[in-house]
């Protein structure tokens, strides 16, 4: 599911379901301020792509609520770096400086959420 230049959506319940297909889950281009509001992502690529245009700001690019899933069945989280932590209310996925970057997400262990910055 990709959305390209739409800042401050909202997808709710939204449920993806394709582990064998090495394909990425919900991708957010240029959609700061977008909520992700009970979100189930099993993908054989990143669950969740979220790139910012550099003018992130110190702004959400992505707020995670009532998140049930987010997890890759063929990548590994070996090299990934915690991209945030209290995954039990809200999250935000933040563009703290003025560079453009990807946030890609690999999976959710023990409340964390585990990823790696594609571009910066």
């Amino acid at each position: 599911m990709a959305m390209e230049g739409r800042p401050r959506s909202r997808l709710s319940n939204v449920t993806i379901d394709l582990p064998g297909v090495g394909v990425d889950g919900i991708v957010l281009d240029d959609c700061e301020g977008t909520v992700l509001d009970g979100v189930s992502v099993l993908t054989g690529g990143y669950p969740l792509r979220v790139s910012s245009n550099g003018t992130g700001g110190g702004k959400c690019l992505a707020t995670l609520k009532n998140l049930h899933r987010l997890q890759s069945s063929m990548l590994s989280d070996v090299d990934a770096q915690q991209l945030a932590s209290s995954l039990s209310g809200t999250t935000c996925l933040d563009g703290t400086d003025a560079a453009k970057r990807t946030l890609a997400v690999i999976g959710v262990t023990d409340d964390n959420l585990y990823g790696t910055v594609l571009d910066e």
